[in-house]
């Protein structure tokens, strides 16, 4: 009786042990972290519409909540409704017909809701191909849970990185838990890097200094942001995108959060100075806990 309670326990030990190294080693080793991960739909790339010889492009930034997947604890919602809401949130991006969507708050890999509302969503909206930048990664290496930022574009687009933030936090925390994803598309002959934001939501010190980041990182280079900035239009970190002087006005006429009696401002598109802004509009959507921003533009040659 003695042996085989010995054995058990050291069964249950050899068990725990087992599964906090392939959990340790999945968000350690294997993560993508700051390689952002790169897929195409198998639909076409499109061609961007002409203005009397210039570019026209749209943009829509969105924080989907994570389509709402997460019910208390470890509980998820029910695939079907998923899906359902995961359809709605294409039909309003859909509505603007997009050739950019920067998204926060996207979860990739996740097993109990049987997609990637990544993937699914690229192909509901129409796009060639998506990045997804990882910002926490929970679970086992065959079986877990990613989210983070992402990028729907119906341009070819190449990956570029997933910037850790400042205020890092380890790999299992899914709250607050910030990286910046970046990737590049060719507008009007040149590059442009897009940036996929959702910064620290306490509108602190952090959000300063992720921006500063972001700022630093991007410097040189014509640049769209777009994203949570969680930080209202007079916040410090609005004033720093201002006082680079690399990127047109910061539209802030709409509130975007809370969706559905919205209160506050702080979800933005930002572009190049040159650009000029044809329509910025926050879309009327309840599907999400933020509105969507939409902002089209002329893109001069």
């Amino acid at each position: 009786m003695r042996l085989a309670i010995k054995r058990s326990t050291l069964g249950l030990l050899f068990g725990a042990v087992l599964g906090l190294g392939l959990f340790a080693l999945n968000g350690l080793v294997l993560a993508p972290g700051e390689t952002p991960v790169l897929g195409v739909t198998g639909l076409p790339s499109r061609e961007l519409r002409h203005l009397e010889g210039d570019d026209e492009v749209r943009i829509v930034a969105y924080n989907i909540a994570k389509a709402f997947a997460y019910r208390q604890r470890l509980r998820f919602a029910d695939p079907a409704a998923l899906r359902s809401r995961l359809d709605a949130l294409a039909a309003d991006i859909r509505s603007v017909d997009p050739d950019l969507v920067l998204l926060s708050e996207v979860l990739h890999e996740c097993p109990p809701c049987g997609l990637s509302q990544v993937r699914y969503l690229a192909e509901a909206v129409g796009a060639h191909a998506w990045l997804f930048g990882e910002c926490y990664n929970i679970g086992l290496p065959f079986y877990r849970v990613s989210g983070g930022n992402a990028i729907l574009s119906r341009l070819p687009i190449e990956a570029t990185t997933n910037l850790t933030l400042v205020g890092r936090k380890p790999f299992f925390v899914s709250s607050n838990n910030r990286r910046a994803l970046f990737g590049v598309v060719h507008v009007g002959g040149s590059p442009v890097l897009l940036g996929s934001l959702h910064n620290d939501s306490l509108a602190g010190p952090k959000n300063i200094s992720q921006m500063l980041q972001i700022l630093k990182f991007t410097k040189g280079q014509r640049s769209i942001l777009g994203g949570d900035f969680n930080a209202w239009p007079t916040h410090r970190s609005l004033d720093l995108v201002r006082e680079s002087k690399r990127f047109g006005p910061v539209v802030a006429q709409e509130a975007t959060h809370p969706a559905k009696r919205p209160k506050r401002t702080i979800d933005y598109v930002v572009a190049p100075p040159e650009w000029e802004i044809l329509e910025y509009t926050v879309l009327d959507s309840q599907v999400s806990d933020h509105r969507p921003v939409y902002a089209r533009y002329r893109v001069p040659h």
